[in-house]
């Protein structure tokens, strides 16, 4: 399936139930709630994706797309937001941070909300595995802030880390366990 993953489109279903809409502020209406699918893609002199992968591990590109976008920019209010992660990407894993070193407060993974906010200084986010972190941007009012992938030996993540999830993978493209901004925010 590695193939239709990197030329197909990927999205999020939200669903939402009574404990959650009471647990999440702004659950219920979704208007603190942004989905953002995470794929790394190649692509050929007439910007169509390039589908090359390395025949053992699979697809790496070299250009990161949110939401099916490459430099993605959001302008958000100062307030509060439920990112919703997913890595739709067929064989990059993330390490996800903050430039400003602000901890990723993660509250929910592909099981569900977690029964306690998890700060974390980064998140592990393998391929097709989700992550529900809530950032709060009130502080950052006209300041810009970038998620980033950290970069990481990929060859050590078999064992875990300061992290969640693990596994680790090499190919062409954007090297694996390189460092990239993903997306700014302002």
């Amino acid at each position: 399936t590695a193939e239709q993953v990197a030329m197909g489109m990927a999205g999020l279903l939200s669903v939402w139930d009574d404990a959650e809409t009471a647990a999440v502020p702004g659950a219920s209406t979704g208007l603190n709630d942004i989905p953002l699918v995470l794929q790394d893609r190649n692509f050929d002199s007439n910007n169509q994706i390039l589908y090359n992968p390395n025949n053992m591990w699979g697809y790496l590109g070299s250009r990161i797309l949110v939401n099916g976008k490459p430099n993605t920019a959001l302008s958000l209010e100062p307030r509060a937001y439920r990112l919703r992660l997913l890595n739709g990407s067929n064989a990059r894993t993330y390490k996800l941070a903050w430039s400003n070193n602000m901890p990723m407060k993660v509250i929910g993974t592909d099981g569900g909300l977690l029964p306690a906010v998890a700060s974390r200084p980064y998140v592990m986010l393998m391929p097709g595995e989700r992550v529900d972190v809530w950032a709060d941007f009130t502080a950052l009012a006209r300041k810009q802030i970038i998620l980033r992938s950290l970069s990481f030996d990929p060859g050590g993540m078999m064992g875990g880390g300061g992290g969640m999830g693990g596994g680790g993978m090499m190919g062409s493209g954007l090297a694996m366990g390189a460092a990239f901004d993903i997306l700014t925010a302002n």
